[in-house]
């Protein structure tokens, strides 16, 4: 099990970016995409400081439209992503995919089924996975990556938006055993331990499905993002056992 925390949890620039992340005791951080310029620079940042690109968060507009040419255009801007993910060491791409709640409109369901197969084409290639971050609840979005049928189209999943919608997130993790590329954490409120989320319960299930993927920290930043992001991984890491 690797730490990770989102780019704009500890703020600041690149470099003091992959510093802070390097010092605090974190294996990756989570980008907002990247564009070819990058390129270089974070494969020096990543090989200073021995911090990965964990993931890179891509969710272009048309995703979910019902227009074809606007969800080529999205797969194709998904795809150069893909590729510069590659480039970097990144092997999971964050894509927001909130428009479904559920498969009860098929229509959707089957566009999202067959954008999602084309997209792994490119994924497939350069073995990158596209980790979907849903407002399904988890049978649904398990049916949904299990239509789409790549090993490379996984679930991105959210504890704190979670249970925020409501969701046993304990029965849910269990249930996407193997589904899950990555997880977000964070509380309903404030940092963690100060909402909702059973965290303690969440990580025990994420311990019992054997995941060894990343955690990622979207925590509030504060007005010292380096103090709250410490102060949240050594709650994550209590509640871990760790």
């Amino acid at each position: 099990m690797k730490y990770g925390v989102m780019d704009g949890v500890l703020r600041g620039t690149k470099e003091e970016l992959f510093s802070d992340a390097q010092r605090l005791g974190f294996h990756g951080v989570e980008l907002w995409n990247i564009n070819e310029d990058s390129i270089s620079e974070l494969k020096m940042l990543s090989k200073k400081t021995g911090v990965a690109v964990a993931s890179v968060v891509c969710g272009p507009q048309g995703l979910e439209s019902p227009n074809a040419e606007e969800r080529k255009a999205a797969g194709e801007i998904l795809a150069g992503v893909i590729k510069r993910c590659e480039s970097v060491g990144a092997d999971v791409i964050l894509v927001p995919f909130f428009g479904m709640r559920n498969l009860d409109n098929k229509e959707s369901a089957l566009r999202a089924v067959e954008f999602f197969k084309e997209c792994a084409k490119p994924a497939e290639k350069y073995k990158v996975t596209l980790a979907l971050e849903m407002a399904m609840d988890a049978p649904c979005s398990l049916e949904l990556v299990k239509k789409i049928g790549s090993e490379y189209v996984k679930v991105y999943y959210d504890v704190g938006n979670a249970t925020s919608t409501g969701y046993d997130v304990v029965s849910e993790i269990k249930l996407l055993v193997g589904q899950i590329a990555q997880f977000h954490i964070k509380d309903t409120n404030g940092q963690l331990g100060e909402g909702k989320v059973p965290l303690e319960a969440a990580c025990k299930a994420i311990k019992e499905i054997n995941f060894n993927g990343y955690l990622v920290l979207e925590t509030p930043s504060t007005d010292d993002p380096p103090k709250a992001a410490e102060k949240n991984l050594a709650y994550l890491k209590k509640c871990l056992g760790f």
